[in-house]
């Protein structure tokens, strides 16, 4: 969702916070999940027109380069779309085993459930699955099934315990925030 995406950019970059972007392959990415629905207004083309130029493969992100790691808003397509899916679970992995800060915001929630990094934690009331979106629905459904506790908020922050890796996940309504939890983790990391 470029909706999602851009403003953690921004805000990320109002804050001082470098980021650099890893997707599978490097050069336009332009296929952002607003385009892809009808107009709600009846019009024919998407409302919106997003482009990024990636430079950076997931394969050559190297962990040491980096104070923490986020998953895109939304699909997160590099994660569950091959090259470098794969690469992307690791690197989450490795990042979890060393302590380092990890994010994820509307569907990178569900790339951090999937993977297995947020049993046993806390996590933010969202996502919704199967666009299923009254909170007793989700709650009681699938994700009752999950070895993780969902609290109430639109951010959430889990600082973990004995090494583990401070974990912030946001729900697409955010953005602006996750983008500060994340600079108070990686700008101030003593911070509990």
């Amino acid at each position: 969702m470029g909706a999602e995406f851009f403003p953690v950019l921004e805000r990320l970059e109002e804050l001082g916070i470098a980021v650099d972007v890893a997707a599978g392959e490097i050069g336009p990415y332009n296929w952002f999940y607003e385009e892809s629905l009808p107009r709600q207004d009846g019009g024919g083309e998407a409302l919106a027109r997003y482009e990024y130029h990636v430079t950076l493969t997931i394969d050559d992100a190297m962990l040491e380069d980096y104070d923490g790691i986020l998953i895109a808003p939304s699909f997160a397509h590099s994660f569950w779309v091959e090259p470098g899916a794969n690469r992307a679970i690791e690197l989450l992995h490795e990042a979890a085993s060393q302590g380092i800060p990890l994010g994820g915001m509307s569907y990178g929630v569900w790339v951090l459930l999937d993977s297995g990094i947020l049993d046993g934690r806390t996590a933010c009331n969202w996502p919704h699955p199967q666009g299923i979106v009254k909170p007793e629905l989700h709650w009681s459904g699938y994700l009752s099934k999950l070895d993780v506790e969902f609290v109430l908020g639109c951010v959430h922050t889990d600082y973990g315990t004995d090494g583990q890796s401070p974990i912030v996940t946001a729900n697409y309504k955010c953005p602006a925030g996750f983008a500060e939890a994340i600079a108070e983790l990686v700008v101030s990391p003593d911070i509990e």
